[in-house]
């Protein structure tokens, strides 16, 4: 393990994350000169710091808990079958976890110095064939163990922590208007991260990867498109604030104005029949 996290592999390029980290440092400097003009700067610095590094380590503990994810020990056939993935592709562990809260899709966590994780969500377990549920949890050990796993999962706490105060207004004033105004304050953080993450080409390319594999082909496509078809879960809330980005493909969200903004705006069908062409 290496002190300090060196982005410079995945979808992130390394002076764009970076240039995020500094941001993040520059601004509590200077929320930390506002209160004090000796020594704000430096403290609130200092306290950026410490930040960074907890979520270097912790960052995919805090979205598991914000996720209300708990451990898989109810199905040894399915931690097995992670287990089986694991030393196909020579890693050492990929902790799996349930989700009833965020029960409508399949995420993948992990942080500079933690463990590479998958969330699978209770109806898209149900929902999902074995050989289609087998296919989207090999897809995203592999997107886990990536490094662009550890630059989203890390953007996606830090952008959380600089807006939460727009989730404690919501909390603290009950009046409906009020919320729906203060909605409006979290599409720029929206729109920082799918300038991030918007990079459709790489996925593309990705995807395609993944359906020329004999083990996955037709099943892998057919889990996105019945992923993609169900319901978001918690519209605005702070779990789908944070779990935005970090799913293998989008919910339904016509209803939300940033669903244009995550990754592809492209409706499910196209992005089904360029895959399923790829096959011929």
């Amino acid at each position: 393990m290496t002190l300090f996290p060196v982005p410079m592999e995945g979808e992130l390029r390394f002076f764009v994350v970076w240039f995020f980290y500094l941001c993040f440092l520059i601004l509590f400097a200077l929320l930390g000169l506002l209160f004090d003009l000796h020594s704000g700067a430096i403290l609130g610095a200092s306290f950026a710091v410490l930040v960074l590094l907890f979520v270097f380590k912790y960052g995919e503990k805090i979205i598991l808990l914000l996720a209300k994810a708990r451990y898989v020990s109810d199905d040894d056939k399915l931690v097995n079958q992670v287990k089986n993935f694991c030393t196909h592709l020579e890693i050492n562990e990929v902790k799996v976890y349930w989700s009833h809260t965020y029960y409508n899709n399949i995420y993948y966590v992990n942080s500079y110095w933690g463990t590479p994780s998958i969330i699978i969500g209770k109806e898209s377990y149900n929902l999902l064939s074995r050989n289609e549920l087998n296919s989207l949890i090999y897809t995203n050990i592999l997107r886990a163990i990536s490094p662009e796993a550890k630059h989203r999962t890390t953007i996606n706490v830090l952008t959380f922590i600089i807006f939460s105060w727009v989730f404690f207004i919501q909390n603290l004033f009950k009046n409906e208007n009020l919320k729906q105004f203060s909605n409006y304050f979290l599409y720029p953080a929206f729109y920082l991260k799918s300038k991030f993450y918007k990079q459709a080409e790489k996925r593309e390319e990705f995807e395609k990867q993944m359906i020329n594999n004999e083990f996955l082909k037709r099943d892998y496509i057919s889990a996105i498109f019945k992923i993609s078809k169900l319901p978001i879960c918690k519209s605005l809330s702070v779990g789908t604030f944070v779990l935005s980005g970090i799913s293998h493909t989008n919910n339904a969200g016509t209803d939300l104005l940033y669903s244009s903004l995550l990754d592809d705006s492209r409706d499910i069908e196209s992005r089904v029949r360029e895959l399923t062409s790829s096959l011929k």
